[in-house]
């Protein structure tokens, strides 16, 4: 286990507020990439519409957003498109992909799947896959039932445990920040949830909370909430991992099973999902390494673009 700094019970309430993401790229054949047409597509499986979008050139690189419920724009990372073939996707009940009858089908189960197959559709023997947020959580339960399907495995602000010690963990991480001009009204929203489970009610209430999940949340106001101001979120994703997952997850007592090469990757002022927790998972995880961006919070891949992803092609690019 390596860890490198780069300069570069649950509350309801709070689970409103939990964001996760994702990647998965084969690296099987790095000089001859897989012939992946950009633009949106779509794969029919599992009986759903399971949209992707294809950006760049080079190795491919599968990304799944966190929210949950939030579709792919988020997480675009255009500086990685630049050495890879990034497949962003859009999970079950997000974006252009498909919704479903029963809060059931929204479970993290099924979205292990989709990705299984989602990796046979676009024809990969195995992938590196990159979770972020809620979207590292569905990587975690990716790797443990399909590891012999990956070659690299990317865990990016997440968690291992959404039990009682992470909802401690986050206002701990929040009463850290009580000090900025905007904390009054970031806290509020933080601990009250919206008035309604609406798509533009949770839009506008998550809006009032992004201050506590950047470092530095001025230089990135304008283009933040701007970006989100017109991200699809749909409710049921969301509704499903705080009624059904949230109060079962835990893979600490099975992470130390995994031999993927991983990179774990944290925001050194991340509230939610803090560098103690994916320390944690480093020491679990046999020959993972641990990169802390120190000038991050939630989004390193927009407070440190280019760090982040310097990090993301010195890990993903073969020997």
């Amino acid at each position: 286990m390596r860890q490198c700094s780069l300069a570069a019970s649950v509350e309801k309430p709070l689970l409103m507020i939990v964001f996760a993401a994702m990647c998965i790229i084969p690296l099987g054949a790095c000089s001859s990439p897989l012939p992946l047409h950009e633009g949106d597509a779509v794969a029919h499986v599992n009986g759903i519409d399971l949209h992707h979008v294809v950006r760049g050139k080079g190795p491919v690189l599968v990304v799944h957003p966190g929210g949950p419920g939030f579709e792919w724009r988020y997480i675009r990372m255009p500086r990685v498109e630049q050495f890879a073939t990034v497949v962003y996707l859009d999970p079950r009940g997000s974006g252009a992909s498909s919704r479903l009858a029963r809060l059931e089908d929204y479970r993290m189960d099924r979205m292990v799947e989709d990705l299984e197959a989602l990796r046979e559709h676009l024809g990969l023997e195995r992938m590196a896959l990159f979770g972020h947020s809620h979207g590292g959580m569905v990587a975690q339960l990716y790797a443990l039932k399909h590891q012999a399907r990956l070659r690299k495995l990317i865990l990016s602000a997440t968690v291992a445990s959404t039990g009682v010690d992470w909802a401690a963990e986050m206002r701990r991480g929040a009463l850290k920040r009580s000090g900025e001009k905007w904390y009054p009204d970031a806290s509020a929203a933080l601990l009250s949830g919206p008035a309604s489970l609406t798509e533009d009610s949770l839009r506008s209430h998550f809006a009032r909370q992004l201050p506590f999940y950047f470092h530095r949340w001025e230089p990135f106001r304008k283009q933040t909430l701007s970006l989100f101001d017109s991200l699809k979120m749909t409710v049921e994703p969301l509704r499903a991992f705080r009624e059904l997952d949230a109060p079962v997850f835990d893979t600490r007592g099975r992470l130390g099973t995994l031999r993927v090469p991983t990179l774990i990757t944290a925001g050194r002022h991340d509230f939610a999902c803090s560098p103690e927790s994916a320390s944690g998972m480093n020491r679990l995880i046999q020959g993972s390494r641990l990169a802390v961006f120190e000038k991050s919070g939630h989004f390193p891949h927009i407070e440190e673009a280019e760090a982040y992803a310097l990090t993301l092609r010195a890990f993903l690019m073969p020997d």
